[in-house]
């Protein structure tokens, strides 16, 4: 494997990457890999796994520091998904220029956000030739937080009471960023709980954090996004990938919106790797990932199928 440090540019952005490339004479298919929310620079151990084993599988793989980490240029708080995905596109152009890469063979690669992203870079560029999609909730961001905060609140002893109660306090919060209620009403009712042993795990903000200015938030951004549109317009091959139990996406409802969102689409697959969790990991250890040996399987069996 031959891995090849470079930058490339988004209009003024400047976003550095590296290309991981088998040994060829050939050029090679290709797989830029798009970003999940907390992995934005290319050294995430999630990435790992995308460089170490699909070269050898004579599969080149980009990864690159997000707008706004490690060595890229931009801000990450202040652009939206279609801005990011204008990034995955401008790494699917560089990969284009280069003659050691078959332009007709480069792919998509995202998880958890970066599969919210992924078909948007799609739509925008439609001579990409193929997406996988891993762990990509098919429900809005505020939606699936409600999820999951109510998933490690169960998971950490919490009981009904106080589940429903920070998932009360969560869609009062969002209701303000809606512009729905007053400030003053979600001041009084954060003040009330913000001491609670419960309340940090709620991703909630404190009464001294939440903004004035609503618009300059990310949450304001997205947290209604709707996920599903944009995939009746994806026309290429895709492969939905999820976990047997997810603490941060509703597996069954997700699977089945999408089943919905691409049923015009001749070309897709959907499954659940047995054993693993929402980065695809068999490992008890949080900090550390060791990729499910059954999901590595079907993420290169399913491209060396349509390769």
């Amino acid at each position: 494997m031959i891995n090849e440090q470079f930058s490339f540019f988004n209009q003024n952005i400047k976003l550095a990457g590296t290309l991981y490339k088998p040994n060829s004479n050939q050029p090679s298919p290709a797989i830029v890999v798009v970003h999940h929310a907390s992995g934005g620079e290319q050294s995430d151990p999630f990435y790992n796994h995308l460089k170490n084993e699909l070269p050898k599988h004579g599969i080149a793989v980009l990864v690159f520091d997000r707008r706004g980490s490690g060595a890229s240029e931009g801000d990450f708080e202040s652009v939206d998904f279609e801005e990011l995905a204008g990034d995955v596109v401008s790494a699917v152009e560089y990969l284009e220029s280069r003659p050691d890469i078959d332009k007709s063979k480069i792919g998509l690669h995202g998880t958890s956000q970066g599969g919210w992203i992924a078909p948007i870079a799609a739509v925008k560029k439609p001579d990409i030739a193929y997406i996988i999609a891993v762990s990509a909730s098919g429900v809005s961001p505020a939606r699936q937080m409600d999820y999951g905060v109510a998933f490690h609140l169960e998971q950490d002893g919490f009981d009904k009471n106080v589940i429903d109660k920070t998932v009360e306090l969560r869609g009062l919060v969002n209701e303000y960023f809606r512009g729905q209620v007053s400030r003053d009403t979600v001041l009084a009712e954060l003040r009330r709980y913000e001491s609670e042993p419960w309340f940090e795990k709620g991703y909630l903000y404190s009464s001294d954090e939440l903004p004035v200015d609503i618009t300059q938030s990310k949450w304001f951004h997205e947290m209604d996004y709707e996920p599903l549109s944009v995939w009746k317009e994806v026309a290429q091959p895709t492969l939905f990938l999820f976990a047997e139990i997810d603490e941060w996406v509703p597996v069954e409802e997700s699977m089945e919106n999408y089943r919905l969102a691409t049923s015009q689409n001749k070309d897709v697959t959907m499954k659940q790797i047995l054993g693993s969790d929402h980065l695809m990991s068999k490992s008890q250890d949080k900090n550390i990932h060791i990729a499910s040996p059954e999901y590595l399987n079907i993420v290169t069996g399913w491209l060396k199928s349509r390769l």
